[in-house]
């Protein structure tokens, strides 16, 4: 999938179908295509995240947490064998695991509704003849409405609740202080996560399509 669709059409989704004002639309459709542009040469290797608007006379920023190396999402990290990514954080953000049997989670049509779950095929389970790859790696497949992609439109769905948005920021670095620095981050942290989901199952659905060529 391409940055047209993640940007465009997530802005349109989010401007026609969630009724977000321009601005938010914005902001969501930044966070999705921005997925396929983290890269390590774009963005430094140590991050910092500070509360001061200004140095102190010292000259240093009061630091409330750090990243050293942070997980790359750019789409060519695996391909180009650039460090700091791994193959797990890489599919969570672009292609969901999902060969793998789905009984016992909702189906299909009640994640996405009978219309949308009828345009692409069904879920089903590739089968691994290449005994080089192990079972383990065989279910990272993307397959089509996988039982992990309809879980995720179904959970972010549920980061509607500003409750549940600040149980998440709090396991983050710095996320206490993020919180009650301003309601505001906690209502963009909303938008930014909508559009990350958005790139995942963006690329999740376009994988999809090219199964339906096959």
């Amino acid at each position: 999938m391409d940055q047209d669709f993640h940007y465009n059409a997530t802005y349109y989704a989010a401007r026609i179908g969630g009724g977000y004002s321009e601005d938010e639309a914005i902001t969501i459709a930044k966070a999705s295509n921005f997925v396929d542009f983290l890269n390590n040469t774009g963005y430094g290797g140590y991050w910092k995240i500070i509360c001061d608007e200004q140095k102190k006379e010292d000259r240093k920023y009061t630091e409330i947490g750090h990243f050293d190396y942070p997980r790359y999402t750019f789409q060519g990290t695996l391909s180009i064998g650039t460090g700091g990514g791994s193959e797990g954080l890489w599919a969570s953000y672009h292609f969901l695991p999902g060969n793998y049997s789905v009984d016992g989670t909702p189906t299909a049509e009640e994640v996405h509704g009978k219309h949308v779950a009828e345009s692409p095929p069904g879920h089903t389970i590739r089968e691994i003849k290449n005994k080089t790859i192990s079972k383990e790696t065989g279910e990272l497949l993307n397959r089509p409405q996988s039982v992990l992609s309809r879980l995720l439109i179904q959970d972010t769905i549920e980061c509607i609740d500003t409750k549940r948005l600040k149980a998440i920021l709090e396991k983050a670095v710095g996320g206490k202080e993020i919180i009650a620095d301003s309601e505001e981050n906690v209502s963009k942290f909303r938008l930014l996560l909508l559009g990350l989901r958005a790139h995942v199952i963006a690329d999740n659905m376009g994988t999809s399509r090219l199964v339906c060529k096959k």
